[in-house]
C-alpha cells in the first residue's frame, strides 16, 4: 500500500527576484514485508551499556569466563510507542539500535543503525515493561547463547530516499540527506526545474546474526594487583576500615566480593592502553582514595610557588601512564638534567654561546622526535594528521564517536588508536622533562642578561617572519629559527620554533609555543611583561599535535584567548603551558587547559589569582593514554566549564561540560585516560555543566583535588563532584574549609554508575551539600557501582530529594549489586532534611548504608 503527497516548491533566489527555480517533489511512504536471512560469523563486539559481560546467577556451578560470552555488537534504547512507523505498530515495544559497532556480529549480519528489533528468536517485547526489555533481551543473550549461535532478530527498518531528474541528469535512487538535498538544489542554475520524488518505507526483515567474542577480550586474566603495584598492596588508614567494618557488621562480604569479581571481569576488555594505576582501582576501591591522595602528594611535592621540579614531576607522570614500567626511575637521567645546567651557564657568557647551546637543545630535541614517532610509517603519519582533528571535532559532538558514523568512519576511529600503539611514549616523557626543565630559576635568571648584550643580528628579516617591535637575535637552523625579542613591545605573527623574550607587554597572535607535524618544536619563553596571547585557530599556547610544545610566561598578567586544542594541549605529543606569577585569564572554548589524549598536556600556574574558563573538555582531562594536568599552586581562583553545549540529555538550562579533573574513553573503541585538576591553596570556585569536577568515563579516572583550609565552593549538574559512569573511576578531595557543594540536576557528589567506582572525599570544615533537583547523589551506586561519600568533620548541612542520599538504584544492566557509602565521620551535630539523622546508622536497599557519628 502506498500513499503519496505531490509538493511544488517555487522560492526566489536572494540575489534576485527575476530568476525563478522550480522544484516539483513527490514523497511517498510505504510499506512492505519480507524476509532476509543473513547467516554471518563475527568475532568481535558489545551490546550497548549493555555488553553482556557479568551476568552472573547465584546457581551456576561453572563460571563461564568474560571472554567466552556472546556478544552482537550493537547500543539500545526501549521504545515503547512505535507509532511513527504506522498506525500498526501504535501498541508495539521494541529495541532501537542508535550505533552498530564495527565488524561486530550485527555488522556482518546485516543491521544498520537506526532498525528497531521487534523480536528475537520468536519471543515479542509486548508483555513486557519498557524498563525491562533491554535487560531480557541480554539475558536471553548470556543465559540461553553461546559464541558462535545464531540469534534471529525480527527488524523494523525505515528508510528514506529520494530519485528524480533535472533537465541534463537522470538522479539515481539517492538516500535521503537534507543537506546533501540542500546542496543540490543551490547547485541548480537559474529557470532550471528538478523533479524530485522522496519516498519514506518502512519494512519489516528477519535477520539471523552469529553471535561473536567482544573486541579486545584477553584469554588470560589481567595481572593481578599485588603483581602490578605491590606498593599498594598493605596500605591502609581508618576509612578503609570504617568500610570493612560495616561490609562486616551488615554481613555483606559476599555482596562485596561478588561486586569485586565483577569489577574483575570488566577488565578482561583491554585495548592496550589501560593503565596499572586504574586497574588497580577499579579491582580494590576502597583504596581509590588513599591512592588518590597519594598521587597528588606527590604532584604537589613537584610544582611549588617557587620553581618546578621537572624530574621528579616527569617521573610520576611516566610511572603513573606507565611509559616504562620497568625501568621508570632510569628514564630521566642525570645528562639530560645537566644540559639545564650547561644552557645557564651559557647565557652568563654572551648572547652567542647561549644561542650555540640552545641550538645544541633543539638538536636533542629533535632527535627524540624521531625517536618518538620512528615506527609510524609516512602513510601511518598522513592517516593520524588526517583523521586525528576529525576524530576531536566528532567527540566535541558526542561521546560515542560510532555515532552517525559510516563504515569508513568506524575503521579510522580504530586505525587512528591502532596506529597510537606505535608511538614510543617513553621517549615523550623524556621530551616533556626537557621542555618543564627550561622554567630551571638560574637559566631563567641569566637570559634576564641578554638584553644587556646590545648586540644586534638577523639570519632573516623580522618581517619576513611575521614579527614586528623590539627584536635582538634572529638565527636560522636550517629551516628552522631561535628568535630573541627584545625588552620592548613585539608583536609576533606567524609560527615560530623558539620565542625568547626578554619583556615588555607582547602580543601573540601565531601558535605561541604549539606544535605539530609541520612545526615539529615550538617554544616560547616570555622572561617578563603582561602579555596577550590571542589564536583564532587551533593549535595554539603550549600545545603539541604529534609534536612537542611549550609557553612559558614568567612574569606579569597574562591574557590567554584559544580557540581550541590549545593551552597546554597534547594530542600524539607533549604540550605545556607554564605560568610562574601573575594574575592571569585563561580563555578557551574546546580541548583546552591541561588536556591530553595519547600524550603528556599540562597547565602549571604557580602564582596569583587566576580565571579558567573554557565550554567543554578542559581543566585537566585526560583521554586515551593522555595525562592531561592543570596545577595552581596558589591564590584565589576561579574555573568555569559550561555555557556553550547543551546537555547531551536534552534538559533545558543544563550544559556540558567534561572537564575538571576528568578521564574519558572513546566508549567501545579505546580506554581512557587521566585528568587532575589539582589546586594547592586559596579560596576558590569551580562551576562546570555535566560530567565534571573529580570523575570518569570509559575507563578513564579523574581527580579533583583541593588543597588548603579556605573555603570553596563548588557547582556542577549530571554527573559531577566524585563521580563514574561505565567502568571508570573518580573522585573529589577537599582539605579544609567551609565549602559549599551544589548541584543543579542527576547524578552529583559520589555517584557511581555502571561498574563504576566514585568518591567524595571533604576533610574538615562546616560544610553544605546541596543536591536538591537531583535523583542519584550522596554515596549512591548503580549496575555494579561502588560510592564513598564521608565527610570528616564539622557542622555540616545535607539536602537532597527524597531517598537521594546512598541511593542504591537498580542493577539490571548486569544483575548482582551495588555498594553505596554516606559517612559522617564529625561528632558535630548536622542538619538533614530527610529522615536521615544524627546519631544513625543502618542499611537500606541492597545495598546502602548510612552512618552519622553524631553524639
Amino acid at each position: 500500500m502506498k500513499a503519496y503527497t505531490m509538493m511544488w516548491i517555487k522560492f526566489i533566489p536572494k540575489k534576485t527576484l527575476l530568476i525563478n527555480k522550480l522544484i516539483c517533489i513527490i514523497f511517498f511512504f510505504s510499506v512492505n514485508l519480507f524476509i532476509i536471512n543473513s547467516v554471518l560469523y563475527a568475532d568481535l563486539e558489545t551490546i550497548e551499556s549493555i555488553s553482556n559481560d557479568d551476568t552472573k546467577e547465584q546457581d551456576i556451578k561453572k563460571k563461564v569466563l568474560p571472554y567466552e560470552k556472546p556478544f552482537l555488537g550493537v547500543y539500545l534504547s526501549p521504545r515503547s510507542d512505535l507509532k511513527s512507523y504506522g498506525d500498526k505498530y501504535s501498541t508495539k515495544k521494541g529495541l532501537f539500535i542508535p550505533v552498530v559497532l564495527y565488524q561486530s556480529a550485527a555488522e556482518k549480519a546485516g543491521i544498520q543503525s537506526e532498525d528497531i528489533i521487534l523480536m528475537y528468536d520468536d519471543n515479542s517485547f509486548d508483555e513486557m515493561s519498557k524498563n525491562k526489555l533491554v535487560k531480557n533481551f541480554k539475558d536471553y543473550i548470556s543465559d540461553e547463547k553461546k559464541i558462535n549461535d545464531p540469534i534471529k532478530l525480527r527488524i523494523l527498518r525505515k528508510r528514506q530516499f529520494y530519485k528524480g531528474k533535472n533537465a541534463s541528469e537522470t538522479i539515481p535512487e539517492t538516500p535521503y540527506d537534507m543537506e546533501n538535498l540542500s546542496q543540490k538544489i543551490n547547485k541548480q542554475l537559474p529557470d532550471e526545474t528538478i523533479t524530485l520524488t522522496i519516498h519514506k518505507e518502512v519494512n519489516e526483515i528477519t535477520i539471523t546474526a552469529i553471535l561473536g567474542r567482544k573486541p579486545h577480550m584477553k584469554d588470560t586474566a589481567p595481572p593481578k594487583n599485588s603483581d602490578i603495584l605491590p606498593e599498594y598492596e598493605n596500605i591502609t588508614n581508618s576509612d578503609i576500615q570504617i568500610i570493612n567494618d560495616l561490609v562486616d557488621e551488615y554481613q555483606l562480604k559476599d555482596a562485596y566480593d561478588d561486586l569485586i569479581e565483577r569489577f574483575a571481569d570488566d577488565e578482561w576488555w583491554d585495548d592496550g592502553f589501560r593503565t596499572r594505576f586504574f586497574r588497580y582501582v577499579h579491582r580494590d576501591p576502597k583504596k581509590f582514595p588513599v591512592m588518590a591522595e597519594d598521587l597528588t602528594q606527590k604532584i604537589s611535592k613537584s610544582v611549588c610557588k617557587d620553581s618546578i621540579n621537572a624530574m621528579d614531576l616527569n617521573k610520576t607522570a611516566a610511572n603513573l601512564m606507565d611509559a616504562n614500567v620497568l625501568n621508570v626511575n632510569n628514564l630521566l637521567l642525570d645528562d639530560d638534567n645537566l644540559l639545564i645546567n650547561t644552557l645557564a651557564l651559557s647565557c652568563e657568557k654572551s648572547i652567542t654561546h647561549c644561542l650555540d647551546t640552545l641550538v645544541e637543545y633543539h638538536k636533542k630535541l629533535k632527535g627524540l622526535y624521531q625517536k618518538a614517532y620512528d615506527q609510524l610509517s609516512l602513510s601511518d603519519q598522513t592517516l593520524l594528521e588526517k583523521q586525528t582533528p576529525l576524530i576531536m571535532k566528532r567527540f566535541v559532538d558526542h561521546y560515542y564517536l560510532d555515532i552517525g558514523a559510516d563504515i569508513q568512519e568506524m575503521k579510522h576511529h580504530r586505525k587512528v588508536s591502532a596506529i597510537a600503539q606505535k608511538i614510543d611514549y617513553s621517549t615523550l616523557y623524556k621530551v616533556s622533562f626537557l621542555l618543564q626543565n627550561l622554567s630551571n630559576p638560574q637559566f631563567l635568571k641569566n637570559l634576564h642578561k641578554l638584553s644587556q648584550s646590545g648586540e644586534l643580528h638577523f639570519d632573516e628579516s623580522p618581517e619576513k617572519l611575521g614579527i614586528f617591535g623590539d627584536v635582538i637575535w634572529i638565527k636560522k637552523i636550517e629551516n628552522d629559527y631561535i628568535v630573541i625579542g627584545g625588552p620592548g613591545y613585539t608583536r609576533y605573527s606567524s609560527p615560530l620554533n623558539w620565542i625568547i623574550d626578554l619583556g615588555g607587554d607582547d602580543l601573540y597572535l601565531n601558535n605561541a609555543g604549539a606544535a605539530t607535524k609541520e612545526n615539529k618544536i615550538s617554544i616560547v619563553i616570555d622572561l617578563q611583561g603582561d602579555d596577550h596571547y590571542t589564536a583564532t585557530d587551533k593549535w595554539a599556547q603550549g600545545a603539541g599535535f604529534m609534536g612537542f610544545g611549550l609557553v612559558l610566561d614568567c612574569k606579569g598578567n597574562d591574557h590567554y584567548t584559544s580557540k581550541s586544542l590549545s593551552q597546554g594541549c597534547a594530542i600524539m605529543g607533549v604540550g605545556h603551558l607554564i605560568d610562574l606569577s601573575g594574575n592571569d585569564q585563561y580563555y578557551g572554548q574546546e580541548l583546552n587547559q591541561g588536556i591530553a589524549f595519547w600524550g603528556f598536556g599540562s597547565l602549571l600556574d604557580l602564582n596569583g589569582d587566576d580565571r579558567y574558563n573554557g565550554c567543554l573538555f578542559s581543566q585537566g582531562v585526560g583521554g586515551t593514554y593522555g595525562l592531561g594536568l592543570l596545577v595552581d599552586v596558589n591564590g584565589n581562583d576561579q574555573y568555569f566549564v559550561s555555557g556553550k553545549h547543551k546537555s547531551s540529555y536534552e534538559t533545558d538550562g543544563i550544559f556540558r561540560g567534561s572537564s575538571q579533573g576528568f578521564g574519558i574513553g572513546f566508549r567501545g573503541i579505546a580506554s581512557g585516560g587521566i585528568g587532575i585538576l589539582l589546586d594547592l591553596d586559596g579560596s576558590d570556585q569551580f562551576m562546570a555543566g555535566n560530567f565534571s569536577q573529580g570523575g570518569g568515563y570509559f575507563f578513564g579516572l579523574g581527580i579533583l583535588k583541593n588543597a588548603g583550609d579556605q573555603s570553596d565552593l563548588y557547582i556542577a549538574s549530571r554527573y559531577g563532584q566524585g563521580f563514574s559512569a561505565h567502568s571508570a573511576a573518580g573522585i573529589l578531595i577537599d582539605d579544609g574549609g567551609d565549602d559549599i557543594y551544589k548541584g543543579l540536576h542527576g547524578a552529583i557528589q559520589s555517584a557511581a554508575w555502571d561498574l563504576g567506582v566514585a568518591a567524595l572525599i571533604d576533610h574538615s570544615g562546616n560544610d553544605q551539600y546541596h543536591a536538591g533537583g537531583t535523583f542519584f547523589s550522596q554515596g549512591a551506586a548503580a549496575h555494579n557501582g561502588f560510592s564513598i561519600f564521608l565527610d570528616r568533620s564539622g557542622e555540616d548541612i545535607y539536602s537532597s530529594d527524597s531517598g537521594g542520599i546512598a541511593k542504591k538504584q537498580s542493577n539490571d544492566y548486569h544483575d548482582g549489586n551495588s555498594l553505596g557509602f554516606f559517612i559522617d565521620l564529625g561528632k558535630e551535630t548536622d542538619s538533614y532534611d530527610s529522615k536521615l539523622l544524627n546519631g544513625t546508622k543502618y542499611m537500606r536497599g541492597a545495598y546502602s548504608i548510612f552512618l552519622d557519628n553524631s553524639d
